[in-house]
């Protein structure tokens, strides 16, 4: 029984926590939020629904022992025999109740995402539970073209090849078979909510039948689609009283190409009634189009997104949000989205969204250019939108860079101005660009890179002249601080061998290939160009 004199840490729905008078409610909580309360020397930790009691224990590890996760090699925290308990009094849960973040970091391993407070990737929950059905073009996976097409063409568009492109959304047939089809999916899948109704990923190929023109030029190709997601919704909430009565379901409308703006007159108002998404069926916003390497707020590059989002508050009862921030074409290639991201988080808590996913943040991966810290960042984000960046970066590269995190921190400050000249000389011209690929290359500074490289070696001397490390332990640091070297040196190979003597290029490059050689990178330039084909493309600007 609950005591507040006994030395208790109760973890959970206890019977000590049902006693001692904290309140943990699902409806305020959520599945995350959590309340961590100390009664005299009983300190009662408990969320709010699946995940709000591990979070808690984090959060209570975090104040207690300063425990932090930064990589699934780095977990920080205080060793001491004179602990006391901290006087802690705190109810927290997140801004946006399903997060998709953490990168590749994360996104290999659901338990260390799960101490990042996200999902592992865009499907996966925490502990390899799956939250979609696919993500999110899942329509050709209910009624695959594969197994239909063949006795039932007309259910489908084709390509000149005669390939299925997307549904009929005017054929009767094809709406009952994939009801029928979904019922049985979501049956065999009882860990799932989300279900999401996506055209395939391609653009200008719906349905042009009689019937599907015919609803386009009354509704929109959005509206013909959002009718029959609405048709189809309320089909399965019928079937659903008695098949599965308490589970939480929702269809996301995937905005995306042909479906992506709303079904609004040219005024604003909403085309039609049966236009608006129904409440099992919150629209997923994908702007594939906005310049989204700047904030969604910044209406003089975004003012078309600003104006389709509120549109979209107008014809559906909840909305998600899907970014297109971190579109990494190549390894080691300067991106720095960190203040975009923190503008577009809070975009989406101030219109209420309920999830977030950043486009190729958990399925891409550098392993260096920073990302692994931009990570962490964006995950601390996605629950506090408010959260300072530059103290998160700090602490980041204080902990994960160690002897070298003052010469990690000079490097990316160092780089960042550099690029924010360059950004700032593109904002003049018209562009903007929070990226350095090949259409900046040519404004980076020689001087600089090479500073960068030099601010590097430097925090490597100092991992190596540690004395209280194991080889093993300074070989780990030092790997995390020589990576880092190949951004500025890629860009010094590829856009300054005009600067530099034939022996003083080919002395460059060598170096890089050490340092490919010596972490097993294999790729540098993107999927198409093999390390080999790079390497020998830059020796013959020397060699002829």
């Amino acid at each position: 029984s609950f005591n507040e004199n006994d030395k208790v840490l109760s973890v959970g729905r206890t019977r000590i926590f049902s006693e001692s008078g904290v309140k943990a409610p699902y409806e305020e909580l959520k599945r995350d939020g959590f309340v961590i309360k100390r009664l005299g020397n009983t300190l009662v930790l408990c969320g709010g629904g699946g995940y709000g009691t591990l979070y808690a224990v984090y959060e209570f590890l975090h104040r207690q022992i300063e425990w932090e996760a930064y990589a699934v090699n780095e977990i920080y925290y205080i060793k001491t025999l004179n602990l006391k308990l901290a006087d802690l009094d705190i109810t927290d849960k997140p801004a946006i109740e399903h997060r998709q973040g953490g990168y590749y970091e994360a996104g290999r391993d659901p338990y260390f995402a799960a101490k990042w407070r996200c999902y592992a990737n865009m499907s996966t929950m925490l502990f390899g539970e799956e939250a979609w059905f696919y993500f999110p073009h899942a329509i050709f996976r209910m009624v695959p073209p594969s197994e239909y097409d063949s006795d039932h063409p007309e259910w489908y568009s084709h390509d000149a090849n005669g390939n299925a492109m997307q549904p009929c959304f005017t054929n009767k047939e094809f709406e009952e078979q994939l009801v029928v089809n979904l019922e049985k999916i979501i049956l065999d899948n009882p860990s799932m909510i989300f279900f999401p109704f996506g055209l395939e990923d391609t653009n200008n190929t719906m349905c042009k039948c009689e019937e599907c023109t015919k609803e386009i030029e009354k509704y929109t190709k959005t509206g013909l689609v959002v009718r029959w997601v609405n048709r189809v919704t309320e089909k399965i909430a019928e079937w659903k009283k008695e098949a599965c009565p308490d589970r939480e379901l929702y269809f996301p409308f995937l905005a995306y190409y042909d479906t992506m703006n709303p079904p609004v007159s040219e005024s604003g108002e909403l085309i039609d009634e049966t236009c608006r998404l129904n409440e099992l069926s919150p629209v997923l916003y994908a702007n594939i189009f906005a310049d989204n390497d700047i904030p969604y707020y910044d209406e003089k590059h975004n003012s078309s997104v600003l104006a389709a989002i509120n549109d979209w508050k107008k014809c559906s009862y909840s909305i998600m949000m899907y970014f297109y921030t971190n579109q990494y074409s190549r390894k080691f290639e300067w991106v720095d989205t960190v203040y975009t991201h923190s503008q577009n988080i809070k975009l989406s808590r101030e219109i209420g969204a309920t999830f977030v996913e950043d486009d190729a943040s958990s399925t891409t991966f550098c392993g260096n250019a920073l990302q692994r810290m931009y990570g962490y960042v964006y995950a601390k984000l996605l629950w506090n939108p408010d959260a300072d960046t530059n103290a998160l970066i700090n602490d980041y590269i204080t902990h994960f860079y160690r002897e070298a995190a003052e010469e990690v921190r000079d490097y990316y400050y160092l780089f960042k101005m550099q690029t924010e000249h360059i950004l700032d000389t593109f904002e003049e011209n018209g562009g903007y660009y929070a990226f350095v690929g090949d259409m900046e290359g040519t404004y980076l500074n020689r001087g600089v890179l090479e500073q960068c490289i030099r601010t590097l070696k430097k925090g490597v001397e100092k991992i190596e002249n540690a004395d209280y490390y194991t080889r093993a332990e300074k070989e780990t640091y030092i790997q995390r601080v020589e990576v880092e070297m190949l951004t500025p040196i890629t860009y010094l190979l590829d856009y300054f061998d005009a600067d530099y003597t034939t022996g003083g290029y080919l002395a460059l490059v060598d170096e890089a290939e050490a340092l490919l050689t010596k972490y097993g990178i294999s790729e540098i330039k993107g999927t198409n160009a093999s390390l080999e084909s790079v390497l020998n493309e830059w020796r013959n600007r020397k060699n002829g």
